[in-house]
């Protein structure tokens, strides 16, 4: 599974494709001391998020999405890096934060 995510994420730092696989994130509320992510996005039989995960420096948390539920995870905050989300039409959408 690494290698397929270093794949996605070569072809999306590229300029148009970066701009278009920037995640929208619907909701990132810091919840105590985690961070509450949820997101606008399908989660039908055929069109879902398949993971979500949080990249820091030295860390990646990740947690499996299933379709009919919510896109909405919990991560513990970490400091700064990426919010990654993996759909099974689109492939890798991220999002920076701080």
């Amino acid at each position: 599974m690494a290698v397929a995510v270093r794949q996605d994420l070569s072809r999306s730092q590229t300029g148009e494709a970066n701009r278009r696989r920037l995640l929208r994130i619907g909701l990132l509320e810091q919840v105590e001391d985690d961070y509450y992510v949820t997101l606008d996005h399908p989660m039908s039989k055929g069109h879902f998020l398949s993971f979500m995960a949080y990249l820091t420096t030295d860390r990646v948390l990740l947690q499996k999405t299933y379709p009919e539920q919510a896109a909405a995870v919990r991560f513990p905050r970490l400091g700064p890096g990426q919010i990654l989300a993996y759909c099974n039409r689109h492939g890798l959408f991220r999002k920076k934060i701080s």
